[in-house]
């Protein structure tokens, strides 16, 4: 039995994260951001066997610790009275840990995609709510699986999993296109796990997404991101620079959270001009990514 499916890529500007003690479903982020066309395409191959297996692939190569996989492979395999064995592939076509929600669309893509192959039936959003677990128990998100669930340009005004928290999806982004610059990566379970800082992003971003929920807009959304990045004070150096010299274009950028990417909505025709500037920074082209903003949310294909 084989099943594939496709999680978009995520871009958070700014979040508030909740914990709920004991429960990871309830636990979460309220938030805004936009998912990409561009993002996690997963393909699992199940074999009944006497003894459970997991084989996990990342773009061709030997996963021996991919955490989050396992842990949704492990919640699948609980749930069935037979014992298989799991061949599965993520082909991911984003920068890995650069803020881009890549974990979330992995563990999403494989829920999506073992509900089919193992033939278990489960409603969507339940099985997007064992990726949500995932990544929460993993520490290695909080608001990823739900905005990638739903798609779009979306604002998140209650933390939890899909069918749990509350997201909705916001105006057509058709206008626009994401381009992002990315110079590295940053641990988001380093990050989270830190309470002083889990303290900052909580008050940074508390009232921008109740603020920005009363009146969305896309100015609106990049101004917050770039308010919010501030007060967090993740913003290094290096995109500090970059940053500076975007806004000296007339162009509204900020920091993905969380990793060392840049990133705007700019209209189609000023991409080229954006462009331009991130090649003064990058030192290898697949650094800059330009993508649609993905109407649609996680799917089998």
């Amino acid at each position: 039995m084989e099943a594939s499916a496709f999680s978009p890529a995520h871009i958070t500007g700014f979040f508030s994260p909740y914990y709920a003690t004991g429960d990871p479903l309830h636990s979460g982020s309220k938030g805004a951001g936009y998912s990409i066309s561009k993002g996690v395409t997963t393909k699992v191959k199940v074999e009944p066997t006497k003894t459970s297996k997991v084989n996990v692939t990342i773009n061709g190569h030997q996963q021996e610790h991919p955490q989050v996989s396992l842990e949704v492979a492990k919640q699948f395999l609980s749930r069935s009275k037979e014992s298989y064995n799991l061949t599965i592939d993520h082909k991911v076509d984003v920068p890995i840990g650069a803020g881009l929600g890549s974990s979330a669309a992995a563990a999403l893509g494989l829920a999506l995609a073992l509900n089919k192959a193992m033939d278990l039936h489960l409603p969507l959003n339940e099985a997007a709510q064992i990726a949500h677990r995932a990544e929460v128990t993993c520490g290695t998100g909080l608001g990823g699986v739900s905005a990638e669930y739903l798609g779009g340009f979306e604002v998140r005004t209650r933390p939890g999993a899909p069918g749990i928290g509350e997201a909705t999806r916001l105006g057509s982004c058709k206008d626009y296109a994401s381009v992002t610059l990315c110079l590295g990566g940053l641990s988001t379970r380093q990050v989270l796990s830190d309470q002083d800082m889990r303290r900052r992003l909580a008050e940074a971003g508390a009232t921008l997404v109740d603020r920005f929920a009363q009146s969305p807009s896309v100015e609106l959304f990049l101004k917050f991101s770039r308010q919010f990045a501030e007060a967090t004070g993740l913003v290094s150096p290096v995109l500090k620079k970059v940053l500076g010299q975007t806004d000296s274009a007339g162009f509204v950028c900020s920091m993905a959270m969380i990793g060392k990417t840049v990133f705007t909505l700019a209209r189609h025709g000023d991409v080229s001009g954006l462009v331009s500037i991130y090649n003064k920074h990058a030192s290898r082209e697949d650094q800059i990514m330009v993508a649609d903003v993905e109407e649609r949310g996680a799917r089998l294909v």
